[in-house]
């Protein structure tokens, strides 16, 4: 997919989704290091994980307000193949590689990441998101949607804000998260990915 493939919406949140996230944040949210990117990539950031398709629509209520953002991505996909969610925080100092969601899919398999800009008093644009070699300015209430095969970095911010995002995704390819200190392979997150072509 080429690095064009994305797309970016502002104003997505409506005020009442806007004043439960902010309530959430500041009374509730807590927020732990990711020990799996700092063993592996040597990269390390904040990640609040647990955002299942209840707690996203709960929360920001993207069962209302999705569909039409995700489909111009990937008009095959579906708001039912909805497929995992965290929050990120990124502090000065912190570094989240370049990566992409996931590998080797086959013609018939898509995925649709979504990442929903959360700090309403952030002035740093600059800490924004890259696709590519394109930069995307950071913007409260917005979202910017792409194809997951595409490589990407969310930027740290350099002053003292905390840079907040939702990140949700839509699939239809079975993926088998992969830890290789885990049996069970409960990472909570992916960037190792094996995508069995078997299961759908």
């Amino acid at each position: 997919m080429p690095a064009s493939n994305y797309q970016v919406y502002k104003n997505v949140l409506c005020d009442a989704q806007i004043k439960r996230w902010q309530k959430y944040y500041v009374q509730e949210a807590t927020f732990m290091y990711n020990s799996v990117d700092r063993e592996q990539h040597g990269t390390s950031f904040l990640q609040n994980t647990g955002w299942g398709l209840k707690r996203s629509i709960e929360m920001f209520g993207i069962d209302t307000w999705i569909d039409p953002y995700i489909k111009p991505t990937e008009p095959r996909v579906k708001a039912n193949h909805f497929h995992d969610a965290y929050l990120n925080a990124l502090l000065s100092g912190d570094d989240f590689c370049e990566h992409e969601d996931i590998s080797g899919l086959t013609d018939d398999q898509y995925y649709v990441s979504c990442v929903l800009m959360l700090n309403p008093y952030m002035t740093e644009s600059d800490a924004g998101f890259m696709i590519g070699d394109t930069h995307i300015p950071y913007e409260f209430n917005q979202l910017i949607v792409f194809n997951g095969t595409q490589r990407h970095k969310p930027l740290a911010p350099k002053q003292g804000w905390v840079r907040l995002s939702y990140y949700c995704s839509f699939s239809n390819a079975f993926k088998v998260r992969f830890n290789p200190n885990s049996v069970g392979y409960n990472n909570p997150w992916h960037r190792d990915i094996k995508t069995n072509k078997n299961l759908k």
